[in-house]
């Protein structure tokens, strides 16, 4: 919340164990990052709301907070320790559907397909490469460090798996969304969060409203509270 005070942290645990604090200025990310970091119970992750004026929305703070937390538990190798909920970009968006009760057969037709194959993970890979340079083939064989015919053998198994036109800008965006949703299943089921209590200086805050929770490994400090 940004305005001129001296108000400590303000902080608490909700009922699914997610620790919340409110600052009275921004929070500092990078900072934010580092004390996680230092952290010795397991992984730790925070999401960090918007700044807000009034009193009355830091909720919707926290309620983005509490997505972009769910983001980088869902994209782990994509977002850092603390992430800004304006950073989350899609993922924020896809955080709000139930991906762990999200089976195979509830993605496109064609991610199924390409699933079923039988294709080397090397080869679904370079799919998403190829997807995330936007079809530019020769920056996706500079992203992988491979030569260009490597590339365009394994986008041909990858045709001819799928018996479609990777030109085709919806099959794209298909398979682009649909293997993230993919892959964040396979992170949302492996993951088992809980709270985790963190030293701060409230002399010394760093920033705004965040939501934190812990890793596996720091499944036994479920009875403590962020404070």
């Amino acid at each position: 919340m940004a305005r001129s005070s001296t108000a400590s942290v303000v902080g608490s645990t909700l009922d699914d164990g997610t620790g919340v604090l409110i600052f009275p200025r921004p929070v500092v990310r990078d900072r934010l990052a580092r004390i996680l970091a230092d952290l010795e119970r397991g992984e730790v992750r925070a999401g960090i709301g918007p700044v807000v004026h009034r009193l009355e929305d830091v909720h919707r703070s926290l309620t983005l907070a509490r997505r972009a937390l769910r983001a980088t538990w869902l994209a782990p190798a994509d977002h850092g320790r603390a992430t800004d909920w304006d950073d989350t970009g899609l993922d924020g968006v896809l955080a709000l559907l139930p991906i762990e009760q999200m089976a195979v057969d509830d993605l496109p037709r064609s991610v199924r397909r390409l699933l079923a194959a039988g294709l080397s993970q090397e080869i679904v890979t370079t799919l998403q490469a190829y997807l995330d340079c936007g079809g530019d083939a020769q920056r996706t064989a500079r992203t992988l460090n491979i030569h260009r015919s490597t590339l365009y053998y394994r986008l041909g198994r990858i045709r001819s798996a799928l018996d479609a036109d990777l030109g085709d800008g919806r099959l794209r965006t298909e398979l682009h969304v649909g293997l993230r949703l993919h892959d964040m299943r396979k992170a949302g089921s492996a993951s088992t969060i809980g709270p985790v209590s963190i030293p701060l200086d409230p002399a010394d805050p760093f920033g705004s409203g965040v939501g934190a929770q812990a890793s596996p490994g720091a499944r036994e400090e479920r009875d403590r509270t962020i404070g």
